[in-house]
């Protein structure tokens, strides 16, 4: 019942669905019936859509799919190697480091991550950043945002290059975590954003 009831809930007020299926794929083929007189009741009494509310209500939110704040947005995949950056189910609150995990054939909340037009590739509230106290393997983490340049890569060539230590985001076949490395010539260092709206 919860789970019919979400679904109604995502047809007739988000506007956006793409997030909703992100933390729920179990629902994405439920059967919910006729909604028609939800939408009838919206539309009656004016009711602003979800949209509405983040830049009215919650303007401080950050809307990862949103072109307004973001050049692309989705799975980061190595199409070399087809390995994606992953968050290895670490949890959004907490600091960790970023892994390097074959892409899932799915939408996946570990594998979704936006580039903000700020140069941050990031989730809701985290940001990656080179771990500068791991000198020998430059791990790449995952903190709090902060809006600092330790915080700030440049897409370019389809390679995420740190804005601070001009280093090149790298990931191994075989390794477990992603990290950063010198720039050069090498397929380890290239990265499709799954969603670009640079390339449409």
């Amino acid at each position: 019942m919860v789970s019919i009831q979400l679904e109604l809930l995502k047809f007739g007020w988000m506007t956006t669905k793409d997030f909703f299926y992100l933390n729920r794929p179990d629902l994405k083929n439920t059967e919910i019936g006729d909604i028609q007189e939800r939408l009838d009741f919206r539309k009656e009494k004016g009711c602003k859509p979800f949209k509405w509310f983040l830049e009215n209500v919650y303007p401080q939110k950050y809307v990862p799919d949103d072109p307004t704040y973001v050049l692309g947005y989705g799975r980061i995949i190595n199409p070399k190697s087809g390995n994606c950056i992953d968050t290895l189910q670490n949890e959004e609150k907490d600091e960790y480091d970023l892994g390097f995990y074959p892409c899932h054939s799915f939408s996946s909340a570990s594998q979704f991550f936006s580039f903000s037009r700020k140069g941050e590739i990031r989730g809701e509230e985290s940001c990656a950043t080179i771990d500068l106290g791991e000198m020998r393997t430059h791990k790449v983490r995952m903190t709090p945002c902060n809006g600092l340049s330790i915080q700030k890569w440049e897409y370019v060539g389809n390679r995420f290059i740190h804005k601070d230590t001009r280093l090149c985001l790298e990931g191994i076949v075989g390794g477990e975590f992603l990290r950063s490395a010198p720039c050069k010539i090498s397929s380890s260092q290239l990265w499709i954003l799954e969603n670009d709206y640079e390339e449409s």
